[in-house]
């Protein structure tokens, strides 16, 4: 796949994670809320579950096909595995989505 994204972020990340709900366990049939929240203009980003033990970089769950407008489901191993902007507009706004736990536990799971 070629990728061209001209000019690469030199500086602290323009927003950050949350989990508003505050899960502490997921289990396989419950979505789990995660949200951008921007501190300043975004243009992108790559959003990934993956096992906490780093035993394996491979993500793990999907997404849900209802996403925030201008991003986009993405396959990495999976389909529907990876969340991503549909375009290098800048952005200046929070997003929310929604993850599907692996129908099996892969043990503690990171956002990234």
């Amino acid at each position: 796949m070629h990728v061209a994204h001209g000019e690469y972020q030199r500086g602290p990340s323009p927003y950050s994670i949350t989990l508003p709900d505050n899960p502490t366990k997921y289990s396989a049939g419950c979505k789990v809320k995660l949200c951008i929240h921007q501190t300043t203009t975004w243009r992108g980003t790559l959003v990934q579950a993956r096992k906490r033990d780093n035993s394996d970089i491979v993500p793990v769950g999907t997404w849900s096909d209802a996403l925030p407008d201008n991003t986009r489901l993405m396959t990495c191993t999976e389909e529907g595995d990876s969340v991503t902007h549909a375009n290098n507009r800048a952005k200046n706004y929070d997003a929310c989505f929604l993850w599907n736990p692996p129908a099996k536990s892969v043990g503690d799971v990171f956002f990234m």
